[in-house]
């Protein structure tokens, strides 16, 4: 028997058309920058996980936009966690997690947090 056991917290939504700008910061572990957009998969309050069109490097620093139609724009920053393929012809994935929220430079300011939260609240059970 097999024990699943779940590591998320926080529950991911999706929200249609929507997409994510990144640019990827160059220097860690040999990273090569990379600037690109790919089209959103799901969202929490703490990460994005969403289509890439290169490989990214898991740790490093990179800034992303999260566009949602009729929406403004959320820029945050965060780190790469996990990038890679659920299917082995499918398309290439990346999760990035958040850095946390503070109105102190280094930071993702508390606003985009508060508007997460909004898109939580308005996308959360949608299919």
């Amino acid at each position: 028997m097999t024990l699943f056991i779940e590591r998320r917290h926080l529950e991911r939504f999706n929200i249609p058309a929507a997409e994510v700008c990144y640019r990827q910061e160059a220097g860690f572990r040999d990273c090569v920058a990379i600037e690109a957009r790919g089209k959103m998969v799901d969202l929490t309050v703490k990460g994005v996980r969403f289509e890439a069109d290169q490989k990214l490097c898991p740790g490093a620093r990179i800034q992303v936009e999260i566009h949602v139609p009729d929406r403004e724009v959320i820029a945050l920053k965060g780190n790469v966690l996990w990038v890679g393929r659920v299917q082995d012809q499918g398309p290439l994935f990346a999760v990035v997690g958040f850095l946390d929220y503070a109105d102190e430079p280094g930071y993702n300011p508390r606003q985009s947090l508060k508007q997460l939260e909004e898109l939580r609240d308005k996308y959360n059970g949608q299919e």
